[in-house]
């Protein structure tokens, strides 16, 4: 008894994973099935294959950018990198980053900023296009149209500061163009934190034919969203997919120990800004997109 017990035991436990000879032909169908399914169902940037960095405080952010280059390379994309001063206005204008499959921004956010040149003293959340002095910033905002005035605000810092760009700059700029399931990564505070209408960034990107969005519902301390950036980076350009990416960015053991680190050191007032729940990920497509 003891003998077929154990030849049951075996049959019941490994059936599924040795499959008798008469259904070999099915075992094999199936799984041609599974995988052609995958394939189907997979959706990946539909560009030109370049991937863009742009990080407009780089001297202050110091992210490892040689690294994030080398992960999205290595995924077959050509990266564009302008950093400080060479990221300027220009390179944030919607029909600049149409021409990428891959946008990750840098830089700081600010949840309610009042827009330049309206009536009603509007506010938006915005983010940073580096810092210049007034003069430098006063002569380009000269040179871009009422309507992308209105789209921009000020963020001053003494005597120099940054333009503030809304959600609205980007589909003011695009000039008709649209992204090619494009991923967009903001790292900047507040840049998830209104998630519908006009003033939401990843609305206007998803609206504009991005596939997929990252970015903060809060503030965040830079050292740990320059961990969470690389982290997500290397994850999604090593096969996972969006949804398995976000997923193992939240579970990950490595950015909980330094999560714990920051908060510990932290000031009591940004304690809660030490924290890898504020990461936000959007869709605009079905699961199953890829960067490769």
């Amino acid at each position: 008894m003891f003998i077929i017990y154990q030849l049951v035991f075996f049959t019941i436990c490994f059936s599924d994973v040795i499959p008798v000879k008469k259904n070999g032909n099915q075992f094999q169908n199936n799984q041609t099935q599974v995988l052609l399914k995958n394939k189907l169902n997979k959706t990946t940037p539909s560009g030109n294959g370049k991937a863009l960095l742009l990080l407009p405080f780089q001297h202050e952010f110091k992210e490892n950018k040689k690294t994030l280059e080398r992960y999205f390379n290595n995924a077959g994309y050509k990266t564009e990198v302008y950093e400080d001063g060479d990221a300027n206005i220009d390179k944030f204008r919607g029909s600049f980053l149409a021409d990428f499959d891959v946008v990750y921004i840098s830089t700081h956010g600010h949840n309610n900023i009042g827009l330049s040149k309206t009536d009603n003293k509007k506010f938006a959340p915005q983010i940073a296009v580096g810092i210049n002095s007034v003069e430098i910033d006063r002569k380009a905002f000269d040179k871009l149209s009422l309507e992308e005035q209105q789209a921009t605000g000020r963020i001053d810092e003494g005597a120099n500061g940054s333009f503030g760009l809304s959600a609205k700059w980007f589909k003011i700029t695009s000039e008709g163009k649209t992204f090619n399931n494009t991923w967009i990564f903001l790292n900047a505070c507040h840049s998830a934190g209104v998630t519908s209408g006009e003033n939401s960034f990843s609305k206007t990107f998803l609206d504009l034919g991005a596939a997929a969005f990252n970015g903060y519902s809060d503030f965040i301390i830079i050292p740990l969203s320059n961990a969470i950036s690389e982290a997500t980076i290397a994850i999604f350009t090593s096969g996972s997919s969006f949804k398995q990416m976000n997923k193992k960015v939240k579970s990950s053991i490595r950015l909980k120990l330094i999560q714990f680190r920051i908060y510990m050191n932290a000031r009591k007032s940004r304690k809660k800004y030490a924290n890898i729940n504020l990461f936000v990920s959007k869709k605009g497509i079905t699961d199953g997109f890829y960067l490769k």
